[in-house]
């Protein structure tokens, strides 16, 4: 019943439902009596491994991307609907999954994807300071940035099966999952009308708790083509590949040699690298950046001079100019036009200037917020080299109109 709980307490209310129609606000609200008759359900599935054929349906529905076409087919995101009594017991299941594997240390551990007290910036920051590495000892980091294919939706479920046996997942909870997975159908729903269903075969299914921490697993089938000299920065299934020599050439060897292993593992795993969208960058302090040739599938790599990974823009010297410019521009807002002529904001400013002042002890949040301009002017100090004036002032800029 405590698992129940405290899986009924990070359920979201406002979400859609499934097939069934049950919602999480249902859940929530339910009685002593009607959860220990749910209990007395998800025992039974998950001691005899079979999961209700209602809970495997999936309504799919479209969702216009932001800023896209209307009348353009890729334009949309597909989602999953799916049962939400589903849901809740695969979040039960997914902590015991997540507990066992994060335990045994089972996850490879470049893979920051979906895990706890790992993010996207540590990925970020990882990279960045190899790179900065690299120029300390005056070497050449080359990055190459892995494209999967809609690697989530193109899951191979027996490989899946596979890997969670090699990691030791069996019984009740290897049994479940396989059902799970099995079976699967959806429908697609547009503006009131349904089309058949249909068997979805590949994938782990879209929308489902544990979804995530399944795919983690299967992209542990990666983990051998990382060899000595090579480093790697996982999230999901956003991949780089990193190496920094002292000479380009040798980086190249390094990285061609993981490649040529990523082709074989995704060969034999059924994924998909899309060449045409894997790209290579060369991160150095030097003024003869030669052309290399890095090749997956029989495909060149193209070479990147500003590659985005997880969002994050980086560019040769890692000045982040790009970065700050993509910031500065989401910032903006339209109307100010120009923010010291911006008559709105120049009335505000006058007006907070005329305001008596309040003396006072600094709180937590400001104190930080001098300590970090005081570190700040330091570091400026002791890297000149990643000083930019024009980009600093700019975000600056973005500061001031997000104020306003």
């Amino acid at each position: 019943m405590e698992e129940l709980e405290g899986a009924l307490i990070v359920m979201q209310n406002g979400r859609s439902p499934g097939p069934d129609n049950v919602t999480n606000e249902m859940l929530a609200h339910l009685g002593f009596q009607a959860k220990r008759k749910i209990l007395g359900l998800f025992n039974t599935s998950w001691k005899t491994g079979l999961v209700p054929s209602n809970w495997k349906k999936a309504i799919l529905i479209s969702i216009l991307k932001v800023g896209k076409p209307k009348n353009k087919g890729n334009s949309y995101r597909p989602t999953s609907l799916t049962s939400c009594m589903c849901k809740l017991m695969e979040r039960m299941i997914n902590k015991r999954l997540v507990w066992y594997l994060e335990k045994h240390n089972i996850l490879m551990d470049e893979q920051a994807g979906f895990r706890q007290f790992r993010s996207t910036e540590d990925q970020v920051a990882y990279i960045a300071q190899t790179i900065e590495d690299g120029y300390q000892r005056q070497q050449h980091t080359v990055a190459v940035w892995v494209y999967m294919e809609k690697a989530f939706d193109r899951v191979w479920k027996k490989g899946l099966i596979s890997q969670l046996m090699q990691a030791g997942v069996s019984h009740n909870m290897l049994k479940w999952i396989q059902n799970y997975l099995s079976q699967r159908t959806g429908r697609v729903n547009l503006q009131g009308r349904e089309s058949r269903q249909a068997i979805l075969k590949d994938g782990v299914p879209q929308g489902g708790v544990l979804s995530p921490t399944l795919f983690l697993v299967f992209m542990n089938s990666i983990q051998n083509i990382i060899k000595p000299h090579v480093k790697a920065a996982l999230y999901a299934d956003d991949l780089a590949l990193i190496s920094s020599e002292d000479s380009c050439g040798t980086a190249q060897v390094r990285l061609q040699e993981c490649l040529t292993l990523l082709e074989q593992c995704t060969d034999d795993w059924a994924m998909t690298v899309n060449a045409a969208k894997t790209t290579y960058s060369i991160f150095s302090l030097s003024t003869k950046i030669p052309n290399l040739r890095l090749r997956i599938n029989n495909s060149l790599l193209e070479k990147g001079n500003y590659p985005k990974y997880l969002g994050v823009t980086f560019d040769p010297r890692l000045t982040w100019c790009k970065q700050i410019e993509t910031v500065q521009k989401n910032a903006w807002i339209p109307g100010h036009v120009d923010i010291f002529g911006n008559d709105v904001a120049d009335q505000l400013a006058k007006e907070g200037g005329m305001m008596e002042q309040i003396q006072h002890n600094p709180s937590y949040n400001e104190a930080k917020t001098l300590i970090n301009s005081a570190l700040d002017c330091h570091w400026r100090q002791e890297h000149p080299q990643h000083n930019s004036k024009d980009a600093i002032h700019k975000l600056s800029r973005a500061e001031q109109v997000t104020i306003f």
